[in-house]
């Protein structure tokens, strides 16, 4: 049986595909080739969105991300009811502060504190933290304490286990490079890439107090489920696409076909 929030959200993800259609129908009876920039703005201003429903996306897309202080702004700023756990939600906002500033020894201690089977039983999490620990060894040039930290933490995590192996060995072929910035696996050492280990690690999280129920990002996916409709319709009829999402701006009528190839990266974005 479906959750409320998850009803909700079903219900609002429909209501975008009717709305479509609805389009696509006026569209084809008028056997139009085409929908100015004019008359689709019209169209999407005359859409009836609950408020309240997209603030309860907004606000669980910020707690399930761990956003602590955006939620709060969030909640007081709208006035909308959004119960949550505020000190597993703080717990996660502190996790993800101490990945995204390298300090993983205390993110550890961190996710420990909140359950150590989270990281007993997710390996491969388990072991990219204890590789971001051993690039910090090889960043600030401490190539004894690097192999001595390979050989003793992620070899053995990485027996059996060919995948982990071969990262391992990726990561180890950093020391071959005066300079790791030349390395081709130069984005382990980048703050992006840390802002990914982050995100990862707050939704291994969430899955394991949820049961190991998959934890979805409602506004992800309605994001992509947009896109998706938007390709849709690109083949069969001309019209406005999105180009960017923050700020929300439009291609042109018959730009479209320029944009197809830029079309993927809102959701690799997302």
């Amino acid at each position: 049986m479906e959750s409320e929030e998850e009803e909700e959200y079903s219900s609002f993800s429909n209501q975008i595909q009717s709305n479509v259609e609805n389009i696509l129908n006026l569209n084809n009876e008028s056997k139009e080739k085409s929908i100015s920039n004019e008359k689709w703005m019209k169209e999407i201003k005359s859409q009836k969105i609950s408020k309240d429903k997209m603030n309860q996306i907004i606000a669980n897309y910020l707690f399930l991300q761990g956003y602590c202080i955006p939620l709060k702004q969030f909640i007081a700023e709208t006035k909308i009811k959004f119960d949550f756990d505020e000190k597993l939600l703080n717990q996660r906002y502190l996790i993800r502060q101490l990945i995204t500033t390298n300090q993983i020894e205390k993110a550890i201690n961190e996710i420990n504190l909140i359950d150590k089977k989270i990281l007993e039983e997710n390996k491969i999490i388990y072991f990219v933290l204890q590789r971001q620990i051993l690039l910090n060894y090889i960043k600030d040039n401490k190539l004894q304490e690097a192999l001595i930290f390979a050989k003793d933490t992620l070899l053995p995590l990485s027996q059996g286990d060919k995948f982990l192996f071969k990262e391992l060995e990726k990561t180890m072929g950093l020391l071959a490079y005066e300079n790791i910035n030349e390395a081709p696996e130069k984005e382990l050492i980048t703050d992006k890439f840390l802002e990914k280990i982050a995100t990862k690690m707050n939704l291994v999280i969430l899955n394991y107090l949820s049961g190991n129920k998959m934890i979805n990002l409602n506004l992800d996916l309605l994001i992509k489920l947009t896109m998706y409709i938007q390709q849709e319709l690109k083949k069969e009829i001309s019209f406005p696409n999105i180009t960017s999402l923050a700020p929300m701006t439009f291609s042109e009528v018959g730009q479209n076909h320029k944009e197809e190839d830029n079309s993927d990266s809102y959701s690799d974005n997302n």
